[in-house]
């Protein structure tokens, strides 16, 4: 959870489970770990401009290691 860019409900998918309980685990609900500091993920700072999708960060990945094209990123996801 802590290193993928997938939704709660994506990782709940792949798992079988329903998101509130990644969300449990997020918080430390179920499953704590006692080296893990709580939230995982804290969505309380995030602003309200629009988040780049799990394909979007993908194709920047790819970019950036197979090109050295880093210039058009501006104009694919205007960033």
């Amino acid at each position: 959870m802590k290193y993928t860019y997938l939704s709660y409900e994506e990782i709940a998918k792949k798992y079988n489970v329903e998101a509130r309980a990644i969300s449990r685990i997020n918080k430390g609900m179920y499953h704590r770990s006692p080296n893990e500091t709580y939230p995982i993920r804290d969505y309380a700072n995030t602003s309200s401009k629009s988040k780049l999708t799990y394909d979007e960060v993908t194709e920047i990945i790819d970019l950036l290691i197979n090109t050295d094209l880093s210039i058009i990123f501006s104009e694919l996801f205007t960033i």
